[in-house]
């Protein structure tokens, strides 16, 4: 297989993907519901599938890169999906709608988590990318597919397993006296 290095075109695939389920996430937010759905419907049917295909589709495309131009592509893309998912994840808990009591600190005591479960998604998305080529460059077949379908499922689970011990645990308490 000819390999090449990365052009901006392999980096915009999985980028455009991850922005497509943003906004339908932020449509769903405005709109409140779309069509006979609401809001979490459409995060659970719409938004969820097309986040974690995303790095699938980058992987995929960059079966032709060589792999040091993959590496260097997927933690490009990597680092945006980590910041822009830390970006969201603070501004949503520091406008309190992550805690089920309410946030018991000031928002910026909620940057150092955010970081933290952005950097996980991060690493999530680039290595999914990673495994994704690794299995389509061995094999075209529904088994690389499967592979590269679980390892984004894995990384998905591990995103929010860090979500719910950094967000809803320990650092969202009771309010005192409740």
């Amino acid at each position: 297989m000819e390999e090449r290095s990365a052009r901006p075109l392999d980096l915009a695939i999985p980028v455009l993907a991850s922005a497509l389920a943003l906004g339908i996430w932020w449509l769903s937010d405005q709109a409140g519901s779309i069509g006979p759905l609401d809001r979490g419907q459409v995060g659970w049917i719409l938004v969820v599938p097309t986040w974690l295909l995303a790095p699938v589709l980058g992987g995929a495309s960059w079966t032709r890169l060589g792999s040091g131009a993959a590496r260097g592509t997927a933690l490009v893309f990597g680092a945006i999906v980590g910041v822009v998912a830390a970006i969201l994840l603070w501004r949503a808990t520091s406008l309190g709608a992550s805690c089920v009591y309410g946030p018991t600190r000031t928002p910026d005591a909620w940057v150092v988590p955010a970081i933290v479960v952005g950097a996980v998604v991060g690493a999530g998305a680039a290595w999914t990318a990673l495994m994704t080529r690794r299995a389509f460059r061995r094999s075209r077949s529904l088994t690389a597919l499967a592979t590269a379908i679980g390892a984004s499922l894995l990384a998905g689970i591990l995103s929010f397993v860090a979500y719910v011990v950094v967000f809803s645990g320990p650092l969202c308490n009771r309010p005192p006296g409740s």
